[in-house]
């Protein structure tokens, strides 16, 4: 960090703040109320794996399409480590968020790369 003289006083650099704190800024205070989901039952959301051992969760995903707080959604599922299915992502997708953010990757582009690949058909890019 370096110092700065602004009006003749000595001013350091705020660090940056940490991708906890940029999240929880993305974070629409009562967002809970206005998602799609909230009259859906819970265990849509935590599917179990089928008898092929795949996870079903296409239901979920729907529900989630068509949400007008899924980023703020998304946004807590990866600052509270959720299970299952939270703003259009799966737990392998925010695994791969949290890479994406430990290798530096912004948390705007990490929380919006995880909508264009479900558009596009394709897992979460970032």
């Amino acid at each position: 960090m370096s110092a700065d003289k602004l009006d003749g006083q000595l001013t350091l650099p705020l660090p940056e703040p940490t991708h906890d704190a940029q999240l929880a800024r993305r974070i629409t205070p009562g967002w809970q109320a206005q998602a799609a989901c909230v009259d859906t039952h819970g265990d849509v959301f935590y599917p179990e794996p089928d008898e092929r051992g795949a996870s079903v969760e296409a239901a979920a995903l729907a529900v989630c399409n068509g949400c007008r707080v899924r980023s703020s959604c998304r946004a807590a599922a990866l600052l509270n480590a959720e299970q299952g299915v939270w703003g259009g992502t799966t737990e392998a997708d925010r695994d791969r968020m949290g890479s994406a953010l430990a290798r530096g990757v912004s948390v705007d582009a990490v929380l919006v790369e995880t909508i264009r690949p479900r558009l596009d058909g394709q897992g979460v890019a970032a």
